[in-house]
């Protein structure tokens, strides 16, 4: 099948965001009296893209969701310059664009973060529409957000190509019955965490994400 839309995790994928995002929950474990990890390799090997999995497993309850919550995006707004655009990802929007790919966002991060930063990297105007995590109560690795753009998007599932750097994201693109899943290996995750999942293809730049639609 033809690919006519391309819809993209966001963190690890567009942003790069793992540093930043490292310190905004250290910082929001440091304020929960929680023990956080102490180093980035252990942090990324214990998330899994789903923030609620995550905050379970750091010991915060359900009750204290919103709590933790509040305190992220108070740190977002503090140690959110950190947060870049992985280069050559705005190339690579632009060419999908000027091919008449119709594009997509898809992320269990809040709407709100990920409008900001689009936003700020100046890449809204290649995006045709935006699901955030705040947006229905379902995250992936549940396709529910997947489906929600595809539709928002006016394309069939099996026209469409996912593409993310998380277990969540494969498990996400496959019960979505996407059309391609490419995983990028320059995010969260690393190469051998996302080969067990087997992707349609593996993107080692944002450049090789064109290639392999």
């Amino acid at each position: 099948m033809a690919i006519e839309a391309v819809i993209f995790d966001f963190d690890g994928v567009i942003a790069d965001s793992k540093g930043t995002i490292f310190k905004i929950y250290e910082a929001v474990c440091k304020e929960m009296d929680i023990e956080f990890y102490d180093s980035i390799s252990d942090f990324t090997k214990n998330l899994d893209g789903n923030y609620k999995h995550f905050y379970l497993k750091l010991g915060i309850k359900e009750r204290d969701f919103s709590k933790a919550n509040k305190i992220y995006k108070k740190h977002f707004l503090k140690l959110g310059e950190g947060i870049g655009l992985f280069e050559g990802v705005e190339e690579v929007l632009y060419l999908l664009k000027k091919k008449g790919f119709k594009i997509g966002i898809c992320s269990n991060t809040h709407e709100f973060i990920v409008r900001t930063l689009l936003k700020r990297f100046g890449i809204e105007k290649y995006v045709d529409a935006v699901i955030g995590g705040k947006d229905i109560n379902k995250l992936k690795p549940d396709p529910a957000l997947i489906i929600l753009v595809i539709e928002k998007l006016g394309v069939e599932a099996d026209h469409t190509a996912y593409v993310g750097d998380m277990e969540v994201d494969m498990l996400a693109g496959k019960a979505a019955k996407v059309g391609r899943l490419i995983a990028v290996t320059y995010g969260y995750h690393t190469r051998e965490m996302l080969d067990i999942f087997d992707p349609d293809a593996m993107a080692y730049t944002p450049e090789e994400i064109l290639e392999n639609l």
